[in-house]
């Protein structure tokens, strides 16, 4: 409807009633009910004393909530996972405390993957073209083969952040985050192409195994309050660390698989190349509140002469430094304390 003639509109105005809520009673009349939901939401907004105009929103935020759970159940059905949590986060805000919406909220997992890379290098001048736009940028892997999480790296502090999510979290889901590549994506606002460069290039390392457990506080007891929370900061084997990084910078390299074992707090690694570099760093674990921090520590990308190939390696540095960096975004707050456990990526030796 793209609108009323001036004499009904004038009648409706001179009558008490609301275009709005006009507008909504004709589109639920057709059972469109998101859109009614809208045009209601406006009417009631503007009289919030309107007790019908309040039992119209109500009403329709019912009828979209139960539509959109169907429309959520369909994506997750169909693998479409983020279109799925976005239904589900849309019947949220609608009804708050639907009993379905709040038992499928604790089905999802939150996890921040993030991280510093520093960049060491010349000049850029051989390896990127002119452009318009140009931003430092790495790929990371996910559970999802499907999934690569596209993550910008701040220009000033060189962190990366960016926010995942998993549905009925099991503890295999959490070995794939692995990094899949580091560039730079170059945008022409003439022509809007837009390219990626990768200086370190590894696509999708392959897990070939899985074994183990890891320790876990149990739930039970995180929920009685017998395990209070921790921040992220008081748990980090500096030395084990530094002793499974790689003594020197490296080549990026497709075909890479791993297998890992499980050992209480240890995440024991074995890599085809005997590197493990890719892999994150620590991995903190709150269950209780559904949130996971994946931890890629510092990784350094290495150009050493102009034009020349790329390396890269993780460095170990007790002070982490950019964990401030990232604290200064207050959305990511929750994310630095863990309560069941905390894990470190190691070499397995011997």
């Amino acid at each position: 409807m793209k609108g009323l003639p001036l004499f009904l509109a004038l009648g409706l105005t001179l009558c008490g009633c609301n275009y709005n809520y006009y507008q909504g009673k004709q589109l639920e009349a057709q059972d469109r009910f998101e859109e009614a939901n809208l045009s209601f939401h406006k009417a009631y907004a503007d009289s919030p004393g309107d007790d019908d105009f309040k039992a119209a929103y109500l009403r329709t935020a019912e009828r979209t909530t139960e539509d959109l759970l169907l429309r959520y159940q369909q994506y997750l059905d169909e693998g479409l996972m983020d279109i799925a949590y976005a239904r589900l986060e849309q019947a949220k805000n609608l009804t708050p405390e639907h009993p379905v919406v709040l038992q499928e909220l604790r089905k999802w997992t939150q996890v921040l993957v993030a991280g510093k890379v520093d960049f060491t290098f010349e000049s850029l001048q051989k390896v990127v073209p002119l452009t318009d736009e140009m931003v430092l940028m790495l790929r990371i892997n996910t559970a999802d083969p499907k999934k690569v999480l596209n993550v910008v790296i701040d220009n000033q502090t060189k962190t990366f952040a960016a926010e995942d999510r998993i549905y009925n979290l099991s503890q295999k889901d959490l070995i794939f985050y692995t990094l899949n590549s580091i560039g730079v994506k170059l945008k022409k606002d003439r022509t809007r192409v837009v390219r990626f460069i990768r200086f370190v290039d590894l696509k999708i390392p392959y897990p070939k195994d899985v074994n183990g457990n890891l320790a876990e506080i149990t739930a039970t007891a995180a929920a009685n309050g017998e395990v209070p929370l921790q921040p992220v900061d008081r748990v980090y084997p500096y030395q084990e660390l530094a002793q499974s990084s790689a003594s020197q910078d490296w080549t990026g390299m497709r075909g890479l698989s791993y297998s890992l074992n499980l050992e209480g707090e240890r995440i024991k690694v074995e890599s085809s190349n005997g590197k493990i570099d890719y892999l994150p760093q620590m991995l903190y674990l709150n269950k209780e509140e559904r949130r996971i921090f994946v931890d890629f520590g510092s990784l350094e990308c290495i150009q050493r002469k102009k034009g020349g190939i790329w390396t890269f390696r993780r460095t170990v540095d007790p002070n982490r430094a950019y964990l401030n960096d990232l604290k200064a975004n207050l959305a990511f707050s929750p994310y630095f304390f863990f309560r069941e456990g905390a894990y470190a990526f190691v070499l397995a030796h011997g």
